[in-house]
């Protein structure tokens, strides 16, 4: 429709511009000639004219004036997206940085140096929600709030997979210690607690690499995922 309206602007544009030719060369003869009813004639042709050309101009600034007020409502909306991504990706970031440091990191220090009662540990999904409900006391979240957990926690297992560093992997260690124990297998026991220990020290480096990563570091590697 805008594609319409604007070939017939152009089209009355000509059209205007042949007429107004026209019109100064029937001016020119009834002034030569002293023809006064051709000039009374050419006096109203001008009002027509000048009515037309007024015409067109308004059409032609309402048309740039929905086209400016288009290109208005996609950038706001773009920088509403960008925005948006930029709130999510700081979330994602602080919840990362602090299931690292108040989750990982105290674990797997104890596991290091420990040589029984190894602790699991807790997947980021139990990290980030209970963290989430801590920050603002709800109880009860909302459909879109457990989305935004869910999908922060899927981040962060990728990016923590991404590094080498496999929660379930170094939990099933602690368990498969566990069954040792109870049935008594002091020397396998030995040995899987010596793995943990050893696992423990590996998956502690890498974290502190994680974490002493800059924060467009960090945002530039949680935009790939």
């Amino acid at each position: 429709m805008d594609n319409d309206r604007s070939i017939w602007a152009k089209v009355f544009s000509i059209s205007l511009l042949v007429l107004t030719a026209l019109f100064g060369g029937f001016v020119l003869r009834s002034y030569l000639i002293s023809d006064v009813n051709g000039i009374q004639f050419a006096v109203a042709m001008a009002n027509i004219l000048v009515a037309i050309f007024v015409a067109l101009q308004t059409m032609a600034t309402r048309e740039a004036v929905e086209q400016t007020s288009e290109q208005v409502k996609l950038t706001r909306q773009t920088l509403i997206e960008m925005k948006k991504q930029r709130m999510n990706i700081e979330f994602i970031k602080n919840s990362l940085i602090g299931y690292l440091k108040e989750e990982i990191m105290r674990e797997l220090v104890n596991n290091s140096r420990a040589n029984r009662n190894y602790k699991p540990l807790h997947n980021s999904l139990f990290f980030v929600k209970t963290n989430y409900q801590k920050r603002h006391g709800n109880q009860t979240l909302a459909p879109d709030e457990l989305g935004m957990i869910n999908k922060t926690a899927s981040k962060i297992e990728k990016f923590l997979e991404k590094w080498g560093i496999d929660i379930r992997e170094y939990n099933s260690l602690i368990s498969e210690y566990e069954q040792l124990e109870r049935i008594r297998d002091t020397k396998n026991s030995m040995e899987k607690a010596k793995e943990i220990r050893e696992k423990s020290q590996e998956l502690l480096e890498k974290v502190n690499r994680i974490l002493d990563m800059s924060d467009e570091e960090l945002e530039e590697e949680l935009l790939k995922l």
